[in-house]
C-alpha cells in the first residue's frame, strides 16, 4: 500500500514541484514542460507571444482564469491559421481538464491531438505520455502499456524518461500485484541514474522502491531503501538547494518511521513522526504540507496509543478532528476513526469503542460504493474511447478506399477514346451497384445501432443489478461483524469461563459466515468462492480468536484451485471452524508448538476433505464415534447435509477425512 508520504514526495518529484529549472545546469535531465511549445515556434511575432503565455499560464493558480486564458489562446491562434500552436494548446487544454479530475473530456482532446496528421514528432510523443496517465488513471493498464510500447524515445532525447523508459511500467506491476518485476525494473532504473549522475531521480527511484517493499511488508528491504533515499538527500542537497528540502527530508523519514511502527518499534517510530510533521508545518504552507501533517499527526496518535501515551493521543485526535472538518479527506477520516476505536479500546471505554467501529463501517461503506461507482464509470470512459478509436479507424480504411477509387476513376477518364462506350457502360453498372450497396449499408447500420443501444441497456442493468448485490453482501458483513463485536464486548462482563468460551465459540461460527459474505462481494462472479484464499483467511481467523499465548501453531493449507457456491462453502468452514477450535482447546495441552494441516481435493465428482493435527490424539475411535458435543453434532449434520462419509484416525495426533461428491 502506497503511504502518504511516498505518494507525495514521487508526485512532487516527477511535477517539478520540488525542483527548480537552474538545477538543469547540474546535470539532471531537462523537463520537457514546454518544449512542445517552444518546438513550433515560427517567424510571427503574435503567435510566438501566444505560446509563450501559454506556459505562464499553465503554472496560474486560478483554474477559472486558466481556462479562460486557454481558450482565448486556442482563438488568436487558430485566427492566425498556425495548425501546430492550436494543437499545442488543445493538449494544454487537455492537462487542465486532467487536473480537475475530468478524465473523459481530457481523454477527448488528448485522443484528437495525438491521432492528428498535423502534429509534429515532439506532440505526438507528449500526447502519448499524456493519454498513458489517463488510461492509467482509469485503470484501463493494457491500453496505457500499448500507449507506451508505441512512444517515439528518440523524438526528445532530453526527456528524463528517455534514459529509463521501461521505468513506468514498474508503476502498472506494482499496481496489478507483480512486485517482482516492479523491483527488477525500479532497481535498474536506480542503476542508470546513479551512473549517470542524476542524483534527484535516483532519490525518487530509491524511495520508490522502499514504497514497493513496503507495500508487500518486506520491511526490512523498505527501511534499507528508506534510509538509502536520506543518504542520497543529504549527500547531494541542503537547505540552500532550489528545492524544498526540510519537507522531502521530512516524508522520507516519515515513510522510515510508518516502517517502525509497522514493526512494532513504535518508541522509534515517535520522534521521526514528529520531524515529519514540524517540517511540514514549516513556510512556506501548501495543501500538500497541510494534509501531510495532519496524516502523520493520525500515525503519531496511533504510536501514542501503542506505547500507552494515552493522554498525548487524545490531544493529537482532538485537534485532527478539527482539521477534518475543514478539509475532504475521506481515507484521513477513516483512519481517525480506526485509531480512535483502537484508543477507547486501551483505555477500557467499550462504549465509545463500539460507536467509533460503527463510524468507521459507515464512512468505510460509503467510500467502498463511491469507488465502485467511479471504476464503473472509468471502465464506461475507457470503453466508450476505444469504440470511438475502431470507429476512426474504421472510416480511415474507408476513406483510403474511396481514395483509390478516386485514382481508378481519373485512370479510366484518361483512356483512349475506343473505349469509350465501355467506360460509360461500366460507370453506369458500378453506381448502380454503389447505390444498392449504400441503401443496404444504411438499413444494416440502423439494426446495428438498435442492437447497440439495447445491448447498452441491457449491460448497465447488469452491472447495477452486480453493484447492488455486492453492496446486500457488504452490508451483511458488516453486520455479522457488529454481532461478532457485541460478543466481544458480552464475553468482557462474564466472569465464568465456561461461559465465556460458549460466547467466543459463537463468535467464531458468526465470523464463518461474515468471512463468507467478504468473499463473495470481493470476488469477481458473485456466486462463487475461491477455496485456497477462502480456507487460508478463515483458519488465520480462527487462530486469531481462539489462540492463547501458551503455545504457537504452525497452519498448512493444500486446496486444489476450487471455486464453488456459497451452499458448499458454509459446510465446510463451519466444520473446519470446529475442528480448529477443538484442536486449540484440547490438543496441544502441555506443548510449545504444534501443527494444523487441512486439505481440499477433487478428483473427478469427489471432493475428500482433510483435516489433521499432531497433538495428543483420541483414547479411542469408539468414543470418538459417540462424542455428544455441539461440535461434533455440527460435523456429523454438515456431513449428512453433504450426503458425505466421514473417517477418524488418531494413532498419532488426531486425522479425520470427510468424502462427498459434488456435481459441477
Amino acid at each position: 500500500m502506497l503511504n502518504w508520504g511516498s505518494y507525495l514526495l514521487l508526485s512532487c518529484i516527477f511535477s517539478g514541484f520540488l525542483f527548480g529549472s537552474s538545477m538543469a545546469q547540474t546535470g539532471r535531465p531537462q523537463q520537457p514542460q514546454s518544449e512542445t511549445l517552444q518546438g513550433s515556434i515560427n517567424q510571427n511575432p503574435e503567435i510566438f507571444t501566444v505560446r509563450s503565455f501559454a506556459i505562464e499560464v499553465a503554472k496560474d493558480e486560478s483554474l477559472r482564469r486558466r481556462e479562460l486564458a486557454l481558450d482565448s489562446l486556442l482563438y488568436r491562434a487558430s485566427n492566425a491559421g498556425d495548425t501546430l500552436a492550436v494543437l499545442t494548446i488543445k493538449l494544454q487544454k487537455a492537462k487542465f481538464y486532467l487536473e480537475l479530475d475530468n478524465q473523459s473530456r481530457a481523454l477527448t482532446i488528448a485522443s484528437q491531438v495525438h491521432r492528428s496528421m498535423e502534429s509534429d514528432a515532439q506532440l505526438h510523443f507528449h500526447s502519448g505520455i499524456l493519454l498513458r496517465k489517463i488510461y492509467f488513471q482509469l485503470g484501463a493498464y493494457q491500453k496505457s502499456m500499448d500507449i507506451h510500447s508505441g512512444l517515439d524515445w528518440t523524438a526528445v532525447p532530453d526527456y528524463w524518461e528517455a534514459r529509463v523508459p521501461n521505468n513506468f511500467l514498474s508503476t502498472i506491476y506494482s499496481k496489478i500485484g507483480d512486485s517482482d518485476r516492479a523491483i527488477r525494473i525500479i532497481r535498474q532504473s536506480i542503476d542508470t541514474m546513479r551512473i549517470n549522475q542524476f542524483p534527484y531521480w535516483e532519490l525518487s527511484f530509491t524511495n520508490n522502491l522502499g514504497v514497493v517493499y513496503q507495500g508487500i511488508n518486506e520491511l526490512d528491504s523498505a527501511w534499507l531503501y528508506f534510509t538509502r533515499a536520506q543518504k542520497i538527500l543529504t549527500a547531494n542537497f541542503d537547505s540552500e538547494s532550489n528545492m524544498d528540502y526540510d519537507f522531502v527530508s521530512g516524508l522520507i523519514l516519515g515513510n522510515m518511521a510508518q516502517v517502525l511502527a509497522l514493526k512494532g518499534e513504535h518508541l522509534r517510530a515517535i520522534p521521526l513522526f514528529k520531524l515529519d510533521i514540524q517540517n511540514s508545518l514549516k513556510e512556506p504552507q501548501t495543501i500538500e504540507k497541510h494534509v501531510n501533517a495532519i496524516r502523520s499527526q493520525l500515525d503519531l496518535a496511533n504510536s501514542y496509543t501503542a506505547t500507552g501515551q494515552f493522554e498525548s493521543a487524545g490531544k493529537l485526535i482532538r485537534n485532527i478532528k478539527h482539521e477534518l472538518k475543514t478539509l475532504n479527506l475521506s481515507q484521513a477520516l477513516l483512519d481517525y476513526w480506526r485509531i480512535k476505536r483502537k484508543l477507547c479500546e486501551k483505555k477500557g471505554d467499550l462504549q465509545m469503542a463500539l460507536r467509533a467501529a460503527n463510524r468507521y463501517n459507515e464512512i468505510k461503506d460509503s467510500m467502498d460504493l463511491a469507488n465502485n461507482v467511479q471504476t464503473l464509470q472509468n471502465f464506461q470512459i475507457a470503453h466508450e474511447s476505444g469504440q470511438k478509436e475502431s470507429y476512426i479507424q474504421e472510416q480511415d480504411a474507408l476513406l483510403s478506399e474511396l481514395r483509390d477509387q478516386a485514382e481508378q476513376d481519373v485512370f479510366i477518364r484518361n483512356a483512349s477514346l475506343g473505349i469509350a462506350l465501355l467506360l460509360l457502360t461500366l460507370i453506369i453498372l458500378v453506381a448502380y451497384a454503389f447505390r444498392n450497396k449504400s441503401s443496404h449499408s444504411v438499413s444494416l447500420a440502423a439494426q446495428t445501432k438498435k442492437i447497440e443501444e439495447q445491448s447498452k441497456v441491457i449491460s448497465k442493468s447488469l452491472e447495477e443489478k452486480d453493484l447492488l448485490l455486492r453492496e446486500i453482501h457488504h452490508r451483511v458483513k458488516n453486520n455479522l461483524q457488529i454481532i461478532s463485536s457485541l460478543f466481544f464486548l458480552q464475553s468482557k462482563k462474564i466472569k465464568d469461563e465456561k461461559a465465556k468460551n460458549i460466547i467466543r465459540e459463537g463468535q467464531s461460527r458468526v465470523h464463518v459466515m461474515s468471512l463468507i459474505h467478504q468473499k463473495l462481494y470481493q470476488a469477481e462472479h458473485l456466486n462463487e468462492i475461491e477455496f485456497q484464499g477462502y480456507l487460508s483467511d478463515l483458519a488465520k481467523q480462527i487462530l486469531q480468536t481462539n489462540q492463547t499465548a501458551k503455545f504457537e501453531i504452525g497452519l498448512t493449507i493444500e486446496a486444489d484451485e476450487i471455486t464453488e457456491t456459497v451452499e458448499l462453502a458454509v459446510p465446510i468452514g463451519m466444520m473446519v471452524n470446529e475442528l480448529m477450535t477443538n484442536s486449540i482447546k484440547h490438543a496441544f495441552e502441555g506443548r510449545k508448538v504444534g501443527q494444523i494441516r487441512i486439505s481440499l481435493k477433487r478428483l473427478g465428482s469427489m471432493m475428500t476433505l482433510e483435516y489433521e493435527d499432531d497433538g495428543r490424539g483420541v483414547d479411542s475411535l469408539e468414543s470418538l464415534n459417540k462424542e455428544d458435543s455441539l461440535g461434533m453434532k455440527l460435523i456429523r449434520l454438515l456431513t449428512d447435509q453433504l450426503d458425505g462419509a466421514m473417517e477418524f484416525s488418531g494413532t498419532e495426533g488426531f486425522k479425520i477425512t470427510i468424502e462427498f461428491e459434488q456435481d459441477k
